[in-house]
């Protein structure tokens, strides 16, 4: 099997979108694939692995800027997107994706990569660790409101 790495073209973004979306036992909707493509993918930065003309594997960053101690910021770059069939799995797949990211963030002189991961513990062999266990979130209510009506039955 020989895994090809390629940049996602806007032809090739829904299918990309959509293979995601599965890889995390979502939903896929048009209009989350507009609005992914119009409001948060840089399509500079994502990619898929491909075997022939299947699409087998997902991969991409996000820029950030992370705050350090002093209030100084630095360009990271944000490890996302990260999904296998199950069909190739346990084959080097997301190795070679993770290989590709890391390279990528590196010429793009960020200094550091960092994820948030679903499954935390296959990302170790790639130097990612645990930063915290918690976090807090505190939403002013005249900031805030429910998404739908609510039911009574819970």
């Amino acid at each position: 099997m020989a895994i090809e790495y390629r940049g996602i073209t806007d032809e090739s973004f829904a299918d990309w979108r959509g293979a995601v979306r599965r890889g995390f036992n979502q939903h896929v909707h048009p209009d989350d694939i507009e609005r992914a493509r119009r409001d948060r993918v840089e399509m500079d930065r994502i990619f898929g692995a491909f075997d022939g003309k299947q699409l087998v594997g997902t991969g991409g960053a996000d820029s950030h800027m992370l705050t350090l101690p002093g209030g100084s910021q630095l360009p990271v770059g944000g490890i996302a997107y990260i999904t296998t069939v199950s069909t190739h799995r346990r084959r080097g797949v997301m190795t070679g994706m993770m290989e590709r990211l890391l390279n990528e963030a590196r010429e793009r002189e960020e200094a550091v990569a960092i994820l948030w991961a679903e499954q935390s513990a296959i990302y170790g062999r790639f130097g990612f660790g645990m930063s915290t266990l918690t976090e807090t979130w505190r939403i002013d209510p005249r900031h805030g409101a429910f998404s739908g009506p609510l039911s009574g039955d819970g």
